[in-house]
């Protein structure tokens, strides 16, 4: 009930999906949705506390009741937009786990009616009344720390990353897998962050700049911009004693390039009671 293959303008908002793309371990399958959303100044504030207690809020907690797979929900702001800034200054993010399952019409109208007073379309037409859809995604998560989660106040840091040319999505798979893991948790085990994941781009795929991205969840915007060091060589050297930095730094680069990062803020977030 709480994925859907539809990408319609925000119907997906709450909605989680994907197709499995790769051989898989024996653990579910995570898959996260983003919709990127324009909110005007004015609008700001209602649509944050439209999320955080009104009936977005209601909504977003009575589907996460309804489907036991979903993971979390959470609205970001973006903190720092970079040059040029993107359309989009929020961004919704669900994850859950398994396949996608299209809703039942009738049970989501009555659903939304119960908990909203309003049935799906008209609370659709609400939220259009205060933002925007400008973009979405979907991602398949490979890889994540243990209790990967996010809460109100936290800071995300989102970098996107392309795939050089002549590799694959399984040769940056591994690669993250095999180094980016383990040095992100450490830096969560010392502290340093709250979380780490990474995931390749479900879709739109190739219709993208970037193919991957990692986020990196820290406690707040001080800790964002102060412990960005996972990675340093003394780390590194922490975490694999025979290993060369200098080699790991170079693979890395011949893997991918930062198309670009970006910094958001968490302003509400929930998660399951189940």
């Amino acid at each position: 009930m709480f994925r859907t293959i539809s990408v319609s303008p925000l119907a997906t908002i709450l909605l989680l999906s994907t197709m499995a793309a790769y051989p898989q371990t024996s653990e579910p399958q995570i898959y996260s949705t983003a919709i990127y959303l324009k909110v005007a100044p004015a609008n700001e504030t209602a649509f944050v506390e439209f999320y955080k207690t009104g009936a977005g809020a209601k909504v977003v907690r009575a589907r996460m009741q309804a489907d036991p797979d979903t993971m979390g929900w959470s609205l970001r702001k973006a903190a720092y937009a970079g040059d040029p800034a993107p359309q989009a200054n929020y961004v919704i993010v669900a994850a859950g786990k398994g396949a996608p399952k299209d809703p039942d019409p009738a049970k989501r109208d009555e659903l939304y009616r119960t908990v909203s007073g309003m049935n799906y379309a008209q609370y659709m037409a609400k939220v259009r009344t205060m933002s925007e859809q400008v973009g979405q995604t979907m991602s398949h998560i490979h890889h994540r720390t243990d209790n990967y989660t996010s809460m109100e106040g936290d800071a995300v840091v989102v970098t996107r990353l392309k795939i050089a040319e002549g590799k694959s999505i399984n040769d940056l798979n591994d690669f993250e897998r095999d180094f980016r893991f383990p040095l992100a948790a450490a830096t969560v085990k010392e502290g340093g962050s709250r979380g780490w994941s990474f995931g390749h781009m479900a879709f739109p795929g190739t219709a993208l700049r970037y193919d991957a991205t990692e986020a990196v969840v820290y406690k707040d915007l001080a800790s964002a911009m102060g412990n960005r060091q996972g990675a340093a060589p003394a780390a590194f050297a922490k975490a694999f004693p025979t290993k060369d930095y200098v080699r790991y730094v170079n693979d890395r680069r011949a893997l991918s390039h930062v198309v670009r990062t970006d910094v958001y803020r968490v302003v509400v977030a929930h998660r399951p009671s189940h």
